[in-house]
């Protein structure tokens, strides 16, 4: 799983919903503590 910070998040948003699409899952941090995540979504 990888960690992106707030800032870099909203810099890079397409390339890391590419990563998601991917199948990757992304934590999003504030000052080092994670605040959401970025996951792909369930396949029923």
């Amino acid at each position: 799983m990888r960690s992106v910070g707030v800032y870099e998040a909203k810099a890079n948003l397409p390339k890391l919903l590419t990563l998601v699409e991917a199948g990757e899952r992304i934590t999003i941090t504030r000052h080092g503590t994670p605040v959401a995540e970025l996951v792909p979504p369930r396949r029923f």
